[in-house]
């Protein structure tokens, strides 16, 4: 751009001992528009007239006074500003905050400048308020299942029903701070054929009134006959409470199914973090209905066929690891 000049004048003043230079782009100070002005106090530019403003400026005091600064290399122990723009920042330490008794934060933008995440004293947040690390530690999540799918409702031993359970257990370390948590339970209807007579006739099943429960004492053990018995209805130790309205106040009971009409579920419980604790959880789920009769070997029931779907379910849990 220097290179490229071929107009302007050069004026001193005042003419009897000049104290500064004016380059200007007419020769009258009154008609100039464009003047770059230098006396002892500095140089600086005006786009307006001798009278300024002059927006482009180094003066003697060290000051720097420009809108734009293009350099190759810009070396300086602090740079103020209020809104910085850039390609690309390289260093070793970034510091933000610290300064007047002012804390920093670092705000990320998308393309369309809208707020995306946000870094402060508090930590590494999205813009919704989800806290991806902090002094509680770092956004962790945690999933633990049924072990697949099984029955939901009642099998039929020895002549009668016997409830079954779907169980999740969880380990919580110490070092897990829970925000959230909740069970998801997943069924579907099941499509019975059983033989009647000398025919064989369907029906329907689907679970009835599922319940959350905790169970207070994890030494349970299983009870079962080595050889070609069933499980005891014992199977696990009666000390377990249950989660008051987990699935809703009625418990969970699937949409009645018909030949037209079948469906899988998804139920969400409420939040239960206050039911967790540190070390071993084990959760059950099971109808809360009583078994119905069985029948006889002869004249079996299908009633707790009926009331039995299949049945999965996990433990979601949301917290932060220290």
């Amino acid at each position: 751009m220097i290179l490229k000049a071929t107009t302007g004048y050069v004026v001193l003043r005042p003419a009897d001992s000049p104290t500064e230079i004016l380059i200007m782009n007419t020769p009258d100070v009154n008609t100039a528009t464009k003047i770059w002005r230098w006396n002892m106090n500095g140089f600086a530019y005006s786009s307006t007239g001798i009278n300024g403003p002059y927006g482009t400026a180094i003066t003697m005091d060290g000051s720097i006074v420009a809108d734009f600064i293009t350099a190759g290399i810009l070396s300086a122990n602090l740079i103020k500003a209020g809104t910085m723009s850039l390609s690309r920042l390289f260093g070793d330490d970034l510091v933000l905050g610290g300064n007047n008794n002012r804390s920093g934060r670092l705000i990320i933008k998308d393309g369309s400048a809208v707020n995306k995440m946000i870094a402060d004293n508090e930590g590494l947040r999205l813009i919704n308020g989800a806290k991806l690390f902090g002094s509680d530690g770092v956004l962790s999540n945690f999933q633990f299942n049924s072990n697949g799918s099984d029955f939901l409702g009642y099998v039929w031993i020895d002549e009668e029903y016997k409830k079954t359970r779907l169980t999740i257990e969880a380990y919580i370390p110490n070092n897990f701070q829970i925000t959230s948590a909740n069970v998801v339970l997943i069924h579907k209807p099941i499509y019975w054929d059983y033989e009647s007579g000398q025919s064989t006739k369907y029906a329907w099943g689907w679970s009835r009134n599922v319940r959350l429960y905790k169970q207070t004492s994890t030494d349970s053990i299983l009870q079962a006959t080595a050889f070609g018995g069933g499980i005891s209805e014992n199977y696990y130790s009666n000390s377990f409470m249950e989660i008051a309205s987990a699935f809703g106040a009625n418990g969970f009971t699937a949409t009645t199914p018909s030949d037209s009409t079948h469906k899988m579920e998804i139920k969400q419980s409420i939040d239960i973090k206050n039911y967790l604790s540190v070390g071993t959880n084990k959760l059950i789920i099971q109808s809360a209905n009583s078994a119905p009769g069985g029948g006889t070997i002869l004249n079996p029931s299908i009633a707790g066929y009926q009331q039995t779907g299949e049945g999965g379910a996990f433990l979601n849990i949301v917290g932060y690891v220290k």
